[in-house]
């Protein structure tokens, strides 16, 4: 399946909980978080880079999702590109 670009506009003041992550619950809003790698499942749902590394140790993983239960690869994984103002 070929990668695309999407953009995603969410004009929403409430964008903070919708970008968070399943395991720990780290947004990239907060100050501290605001370069934190955050990474899309197939099913919809996010995870931290931290908690990407601890949850998924190799490359060849598969764990059911934090927050739905459905099967994820770490390769299906998808890197968010956030622009944080």
């Amino acid at each position: 399946m070929p990668k695309t670009n999407q953009t995603v506009t969410i004009e929403d003041d409430n964008w903070k909980a919708i970008i968070m992550c399943s395991i720990c619950w780290k947004s990239p809003q907060e100050k501290e978080n605001s370069s934190l790698p955050m990474y899309s499942t197939k099913c919809g749902h996010v995870l931290c880079v931290d908690c990407k590394i601890i949850y998924f140790p190799d490359k060849h993983s598969k764990k059911p999702c934090p927050m739905c239960r459905t099967t994820v690869k770490k390769s299906s994984l998808t890197r968010l590109h956030l622009n944080i103002c």
